[in-house]
């Protein structure tokens, strides 16, 4: 099968990218050292180095040898994707995740990064929890704006059994 320049152009953007969704109708590959032409610093190189920390090794070889259409639901189990969604859902759940992260400080956006980073790179918890609990640092103390936000979430039942089970809708009605 002939693998299309669009669906190596989309696989090689959701590599790049921190979070990954994908509408259910949609393929990617990756042409890995399948092209005619691999250079070094080349888009087909660079495939080489981010794909193996999403999927691993093994599957990895995988997509780059094989150089074969994935469709989301295979690619979201290998961990290329975050989240494979029918197409009519797409917008709405990208829409609501960006109004949550947009929502948050930059401290807190950066912090979190850097904490996932740590738990991703350093090989070992202790290592692991005191990158974090550095990146956290910056957070703190929050502003009267967030401790007022967080006063009246609490004061609203976000705390209770309800309100956990809840937590997402129980913060957005919060001012």
């Amino acid at each position: 099968m002939m693998v299309s320049n669009r669906s190596r152009v989309v696989a090689r953007l959701l590599i790049w990218q921190s979070m990954r969704s994908r509408s259910a109708d949609s393929r990617s590959s990756s042409s890995g050292v399948t092209s005619p032409v691999t250079t070094h610093g080349s888009s087909s190189t660079i495939d080489l180095q981010l794909l193996p920390p999403l999927v691993g090794r093994a599957r990895a070889l995988e997509v780059i040898l094989g150089g074969n259409l994935f469709d989301p639901e295979l690619a979201e189990s290998y961990g290329w994707i975050n989240r494979a969604l029918p197409a009519g859902e797409l917008d709405r759940f990208v829409d609501d995740l960006a109004r949550r992260i947009a929502s948050l400080r930059p401290e807190q956006i950066a912090a979190a990064k850097a904490a996932v980073e740590a738990a991703a790179s350093s090989g070992s918890l202790p290592e692991g929890l005191d990158e974090e609990s550095k990146a956290l640092g910056g957070v703190y103390p929050a502003p009267d704006s967030v401790v007022e936000r967080m006063r009246a979430a609490v004061a609203a039942g976000a705390q209770t059994r309800e309100g956990e089970l809840d937590l997402e809708a129980s913060l957005d009605r919060t001012p």
